[in-house]
């Protein structure tokens, strides 16, 4: 079993009645694939090759969607408790700097799919 700290929209911790929240299972997963779209690449002192290259791949007027999409499913097979991917679909908007992210995937928990805003 799989059980973190719940996370709200705004990746802040979730405390209901004093408590901390936990998310467990398929959501723990999305949760989890989440905080690694989030993560951007050279952020994390400890490893400097996780995360997803919004500066350079994600918002760059010259690479193509597959790359984009690579870096994408990059980050999102390396998650724990992911088996495969089955489905990802995104758009990037580099005049808002938005990203719309669909995925499912199989987890170990079963199949799980979440649509982010990022």
């Amino acid at each position: 079993m799989s059980t973190d700290l719940l996370l709200d929209q705004n990746q802040d911790l979730v405390v209901e009645l004093g408590d901390l929240q936990l998310v467990t299972e398929g959501e723990e997963v999305i949760q989890c694939a989440k905080i690694r779209i989030l993560h951007i690449l050279g952020e994390w002192i400890f490893d400097y090759t996780k995360g997803v290259d919004w500066f350079g791949v994600m918002w760059a007027t010259d690479s193509s969607t597959l790359q984009k999409k690579t870096e994408i499913q990059r980050t999102l097979v390396n998650t724990p408790n992911l088996r495969r991917l089955l489905r990802l679909d995104f758009a990037v908007d580099p005049v808002e700097h938005a990203a719309q992210i669909d995925f499912t995937a199989d987890s170990v928990f079963g199949p799980v799919s979440t649509d982010l805003t990022i």
